[in-house]
């Protein structure tokens, strides 16, 4: 009797200790999932590429990676969790080459847009702290990125009338509160109104808010021309 006892204590320590092991090796793959944050104080960040010839980029958080995947030209990633603080932070190329980079103070449930902007040698990090905030009823709020390059100074035009005047290359506008329904953006030149490009036609949402931006080369064709594009906040 005392044999078996002693040899099921044996195996019930055994278990015991499979357990305990099985435990920390879960909690250790938690700890080493970038994108799980648990109940940790964090924040959301995406990327969106405005850059014709810096290829697919990454965006890193003080040395962590914020994007699941590169980001291509013209498009956007979604909201990844990051760290609060004061952040730096890096745009790479898809091959691990720092593009860009710019230093940022995080607030704990903001939520942030950072844009690659520019060509080969004069390429920079733009800076949006994406305000979700409710605007006034039935009004929507819309901020301007103008990441075109070769576009030294835009306006931008919803319906044709103009709601941004004489914003420069990188620059990134406060938000304005605008009537919510269906919206066609067209960026001018500044200069002379000449209507550079046009978004597709949009519905702005009462009570949400937007960013709208250029991206591509004021007066290339193709895949590099300049574009007007529309992204969503909340």
């Amino acid at each position: 009797m005392k044999q078996f006892f002693n040899s099921l204590t044996s195996k019930t320590s055994k278990f015991l200790l499979l357990g305990i092991a099985g435990a920390m090796l879960t909690t250790s793959c938690k700890k080493h999932d970038d994108y799980d944050f648990g109940a940790t104080v964090s924040a959301n960040v995406r990327l969106v590429n405005t850059s014709t010839d810096a290829g697919p980029a990454k965006l890193y958080m003080s040395d962590v990676l914020r994007t699941t995947s590169a980001v291509s030209f013209g498009n956007a990633s979604g909201y990844n969790l990051t760290y609060t603080g004061q952040v730096d932070v890096a745009v790479q190329s898809a091959s691990g080459t720092t593009l860009a980079t710019t230093n940022t103070g995080i607030d704990a449930s903001g939520n942030y847009t950072f844009f690659l902007a520019g060509t080969s040698g004069n390429y920079s990090v733009l800076t949006s702290h994406d305000d979700t905030t409710a605007p006034s009823s039935g009004k929507a709020k819309v901020r301007f990125v103008q990441g075109a390059s070769g576009l030294a100074s835009a306006s931008l035009l919803a319906n044709g009338a103009a709601i941004f005047t004489a914003q420069g290359f990188k620059a990134v506008s406060d938000y304005m509160e605008v009537n919510a329904g269906t919206v066609v953006f067209a960026t001018t030149n500044a200069g002379n109104g000449t209507v550079l490009a046009s978004s597709a036609s949009t519905t702005l949402q009462a009570g949400k808010t937007y960013i709208v931006y250029t991206s591509g080369v004021s007066g290339a064709d193709g895949t590099n021309a300049l574009s007007v594009k529309v992204l969503a906040n909340n």
